[in-house]
């Protein structure tokens, strides 16, 4: 692996493409791999984490690569992770967000509903690994091949116009991507109290880009600032994660067509349940701490 440069030594092309892009690269090859051969919740998970760190990744080596592949496995990655996304609820609703509010002994109803809503997650687990069977997954995973062998050898990347003589630096432009996402977060956290379910959703799904990008970088500034603003991403990203599983949770609970009057009537006070918990986190939601305004940032 090339050598992390530090700030004062501004980041080298060979150095960002050896210990960002490659690692994110091996990560989500591996995990498709798995994915593909087991289909379970765990691989899964494994998989949907792989993707969001290779996007980070993506956005971090941008001047690296030419429009046409950014915009070819950014648009790939994106389509993937869209496909992969209701095995994912499906998997969360049964094995996290419904286990606590089950009754220790089971109602009338309730065995029915549960092999209903389990039929429904091998089905969206069947859809997501026909995705990865598909060309357009085949074509991701070879041009992530390629990537990593052109990560392992910089000298094999198809030749770039040289930047201008006196324009901004590498550790400038990576720098400048950390800035504006943290500032464009700040924004939108400042009336979070204003911000609905979904919007805080989308919130977070920034935090959590933000934090893997930060993650990503760390090894390449020294001092414990990096460590300590993803911490404070990563507490941020938790505090909004349970109540939106609760509202995917009612939502999916929904769309279950149950046939007896039984397990009709267990699906909707569950469901009840799940909108009841989620507007009370809502409702006890503060304002993400992403660090004071002035505070150092550690890309500085």
């Amino acid at each position: 692996m090339a050598k992390p440069a530090s700030p004062t030594d501004p980041l080298r092309a060979d150095a960002l493409l050896a210990g960002v892009a490659a690692p994110a690269a091996e990560q989500l090859l591996a995990a498709a791999v798995a994915a593909r051969l087991h289909g379970g919740a765990e691989p899964l998970h494994a998989l949907r984490l792989a993707l969001r760190r290779m996007r980070a990744a993506l956005a971090i080596c941008r001047p690296l690569l030419s429009a046409r592949r950014y915009q070819l496995l950014r648009s790939d990655l994106r389509w993937l992770m869209a496909a992969t996304g209701p095995a994912r609820d499906w998997d969360v609703l049964l094995g996290e967000t419904l286990v606590p509010l089950l009754p220790a002994t089971p109602e009338p109803g309730q065995q029915a509903l549960l092999r209903l809503a389990e039929t429904q997650r091998q089905r969206a687990r069947r859809q997501a690994g026909a995705a990865l069977s598909q060309p357009r997954s085949r074509r991701l995973l070879a041009e992530l091949e390629l990537l990593l062998a052109q990560c392992r050898d910089p000298s094999l990347l198809p030749q770039r116009r040289a930047a201008a003589p006196g324009g901004p630096s590498l550790a400038t432009t990576v720098g400048g991507l950390l800035e504006r996402r943290h500032r464009q977060l700040r924004r939108r956290a400042r009336d979070f109290q204003q911000l609905d379910g979904e919007q805080r959703h989308r919130l977070r799904l920034r935090i959590k880009g933000q934090r893997y990008r930060a993650e990503l970088l760390a090894d390449f500034y020294p001092g414990a600032a990096a460590s300590a603003y993803v911490e404070r991403l990563k507490k941020a990203q938790d505090r909004l994660g349970k109540a939106h599983d609760l509202e995917v949770a009612g939502l999916l609970l929904a769309g279950l067509n149950c046939r007896s009057e039984l397990s009709r009537r267990f699906r909707d006070r569950l469901r009840e349940q799940c909108v009841r918990l989620a507007a009370e986190r809502q409702a006890a939601q503060r304002r993400p701490r992403l660090g004071p305004k002035r505070a150092p940032r550690f890309w500085r």
